[in-house]
């Protein structure tokens, strides 16, 4: 049963979550909702490629030993862009 609703119906969802949901319906949305109150270029980028994979970033960077380089890496992690996310250029 796992095996069918992963390959089959599983997967269809999947891609479409991914792709025309997150991909084009909430991507344009949130464009357009933040060109119209005139936000900044760069917040737009910022919001739009998002910065939610460095939610698992951060919560891995709690398992390092050092105090300084874990708390470094928790700050850096969030502004490192998050290619998964954003639309590939040759899409």
């Amino acid at each position: 049963m796992y095996y069918i609703s992963v390959n089959s119906l599983g997967s269809f969802l999947t891609d479409w979550v991914n792709d025309t949901l997150f991909g084009d319906i909430i991507t344009n949305a949130a464009t357009a909702a933040l060109e119209s109150i005139a936000a900044a270029e760069w917040l737009i980028s910022l919001v739009v490629d998002g910065t939610g994979c460095g939610v698992s970033a951060v919560m891995a960077a709690r398992t390092i030993e050092n105090e300084a380089n874990c708390r470094m890496t928790i700050m850096l992690s969030a502004f490192i862009p998050c290619t998964a996310k954003s639309r590939s250029s040759s899409a």
